[in-house]
């Protein structure tokens, strides 16, 4: 019984890929701009968390604070829109750091310092 040839051609039948599909880079024909760069910017400290809060506030004390040292994102949504899973990245572990301490006074206190 042949649980995965699902109506292709019988095993016997198939010939096997060519080697040659990976082609050296030397013979790529792609005449773009390079991408890769060591001058890219890594955001490699993040924090993902649940808020009943308005969003707003956070993005404004981010863009004060943190001027281009971050991405926010809204990874879900409830139904009712009330609660939302928010993923926030940061440049370094410091920014994350501050953030925690602001946003823990923002949810207990509806505002920031």
């Amino acid at each position: 019984m042949k649980l995965f040839n699902l109506g292709g051609k019988p095993k016997e039948d198939q010939t096997p890929r060519e080697d040659e599909r990976r082609k050296d880079e030397s013979d790529a024909s792609y005449k773009g701009p390079e991408r890769r760069s060591s001058e890219r910017r890594g955001l490699g400290c993040g924090l993902k968390f649940r808020t009943e809060r308005a969003v707003g506030p956070i993005e404004e004390w981010l863009h004060d604070n943190m001027p281009d040292d971050h991405y926010m994102s809204i990874e879900d949504i409830s139904e009712d829109f009330y609660t939302k899973d928010i993923r926030v990245v940061f440049a370094n572990a410091e920014q994350r750091t501050k953030f925690k301490e602001a946003l823990a006074y923002y949810v207990q206190n509806g505002e920031f310092r």
